[in-house]
């Protein structure tokens, strides 16, 4: 697909060192990327009992459109809510080491619990059109 040139804007958010695992969230971050933001977010609402995962990226996702929103009135535009998600990354944040977990012949394993990082970028629609 050729990207259509579109002089929109584009806003980010992040949250780092979020106490889940990241594999968690990358399934959850395939399903939404490319997603209209209003469907996104009601995708989240119906599985946001089941999964923190879907939380999580809800607040990242309603913080970059809080960032779009800003950068619109900022240059005296009206905000549109047709935007969509057409960037989400999930990274390995720090991992944190605690206590042991007894084995056999007196042997021991650390348990180690990760963080990730999240970032959801939105862009604006523009003549119904996404790039």
């Amino acid at each position: 697909m050729i990207p259509i040139q579109s002089n929109g804007y584009v806003a980010y958010a992040k949250a780092m060192n979020v106490r889940i695992a990241p594999k968690k969230l990358v399934v959850i971050s395939k399903y939404l990327r490319g997603m209209s933001l209003p469907k996104a977010l009601q995708v989240i609402k119906m599985h946001a009992m089941i999964k923190k995962a879907f939380r999580l990226i809800e607040n990242v996702a309603l913080s970059a459109r809080a960032n779009l929103a800003v950068m619109t009135a900022k240059k005296g535009e009206e905000f549109k809510e047709e935007n969509y998600i057409f960037d989400i990354q999930t990274s390995r944040g720090s991992a944190n080491r605690h206590s042991y977990l007894p084995r056999g012949k007196g042997s021991a394993d650390t348990i180690t619990k990760y963080s990730s990082h999240i970032t959801v970028g939105l862009k604006e629609v523009k003549n119904g059109k996404t790039d």
